[in-house]
């Protein structure tokens, strides 16, 4: 098995449903990437090389607290690459 990164996988699902329901934020591949990059950045990498370990961190990621921690890491994300956009208006 490759190195699963399971907190990545959740981000980037979560951004995506972030985006959905906010149609006023740029949504392009540069601003998403950076969402996506700076949300990364502000939460504690998590990685296994089994199944088992992916299977636990997928359980550890349907807390409450972790839910909330990746949901404030994009918010703030998506209000820095808002107020910064890197992209040509």
């Amino acid at each position: 098995m490759a190195i699963s990164r399971p907190v990545e996988q959740a981000v980037i699902r979560e951004i995506d449903n972030y985006l959905a329901g906010h149609g006023e934020i740029c949504a392009c591949e540069c601003c998403r990437n950076d969402i996506m990059a700076l949300a990364l950045q502000n939460l504690p990498p998590r990685y296994s090389t089994t199944r088992q370990g992916e299977v636990w961190i997928n359980l550890e990621l349907q807390s409450p607290q972790l839910k909330m921690d990746v949901l404030k890491a994009i918010v703030r994300a998506v209000e820095k690459v808002s107020q910064h956009p890197r992209h040509d208006s």
